[in-house]
């Protein structure tokens, strides 16, 4: 669907010169004819994917779910393995890591991991519902293997497509690369000083409070690269990527907008409740925009395009 579009406005024209300039040699003319033919494909399934996701949503609900609220904190936790899917296969399958920041990727790294460890060595922050069972810890551990996957991608096999210059959130006085320690270092301080204190393991309260904090946040390097591409062109694949991940976050809003008493200190302080919901709003805002033009390129079947640089987010 809009992938194509976007891939021919690019290709073609290469393809157009590059046989003039190479002509005869059949065996790259065929690969790049085969790697359009891929990207076509994949194009075609885009609402289909979308699809599956809310058919097995709604299967997971009506079989597993005992109707609790938390079951929301599930499908949350579902979206964003569902991004993840689509954005291994758009890597593993172009073989190409163009547009994804590592940066963001690093950050859904350190998430998966401390929440997994949370989740899986103590039950306190697992949802109550029914449809947890097993499958939110399945999910956790999976999200974390294939966040990895994309990483290993981004530095490894296919780091040539990696665009490192424009991977730039936060590479102010830190080695090139660290630029999520000003994401990290904040979110480390907030979550020794407000927390809940739910665990009867004090440490489990804070890192869950801190994979909290820094997903909230993860997705400010994917966002300020988007805003650095030329012309804001994204390729829908990852544009797919980023909503899955959006989609996630809005569940969660929905969940702690009313638990957020959860984070009740003894003394009845609702400060770190309050911060949750600050921090998740604040995501969301500043995806509005995202959302409105990714919405506007699956309605009328058009590449994805955001505002050009001029309005770009500035970086720390």
């Amino acid at each position: 669907m809009t992938i194509s579009i976007v891939h021919r406005q690019k290709k073609l024209p290469h393809a157009k010169s590059d046989m003039w300039d190479s002509y005869g040699k059949d065996d790259n003319s065929k690969t790049r004819r085969q790697k359009e033919n891929t990207v076509v494909e994949i194009d075609a399934n885009d609402l289909k994917v979308w699809g599956a996701f809310s058919a097995f949503s709604l299967l997971v609900y009506f079989l597993r779910s005992s109707g609790d609220f938390s079951a929301v904190l599930t499908f949350a936790s579902m979206s964003r393995l569902l991004g993840f899917g689509i954005l291994n296969l758009k890597i593993w399958t172009t073989k190409e890591t163009t547009g994804i920041s590592a940066k963001t990727l690093q950050l859904y790294c350190l998430v998966f991991l401390v929440h997994n460890y949370t989740i899986i060595f103590d039950d306190t922050y697992v949802p109550y519902d029914e449809s947890a069972t097993f499958l939110y810890n399945i999910i956790g551990v999976m999200s974390l293997v294939f966040a990895a996957s994309a990483l290993y991608a981004c530095n490894g096999p296919f780091k040539k497509t990696y665009q490192e210059d424009l991977d730039k959130f936060g590479e102010w006085k830190v080695p090139p690369g660290f630029g999520a320690l000003y994401i990290v270092a904040p979110c480390v301080i907030l979550a020794l000083l407000f927390h809940a204190e739910l665990s009867n393991v004090h440490l489990i309260d804070i890192l869950y409070a801190f994979a909290l904090y820094v997903e909230c946040v993860a997705l400010l390097p994917q966002l300020y690269m988007f805003q650095k591409q030329a012309k804001g062109g994204v390729e829908m694949l990852t544009a797919h990527f980023v909503f899955a991940m959006g989609l996630g976050r809005i569940l969660e809003l929905m969940f702690w907008s009313r638990g957020y008493v959860l984070f009740a200190s003894e003394s009845g302080s609702l400060a770190a409740g309050y911060l949750v919901i600050f921090s998740q709003v604040t995501q969301i805002l500043l995806m509005l925009d995202f959302f409105w033009y990714y919405c506007m390129a699956m309605k009328n079947d058009m590449p994805l395009i955001l505002p050009s640089s001029h309005c770009e987010l500035d970086a720390v």
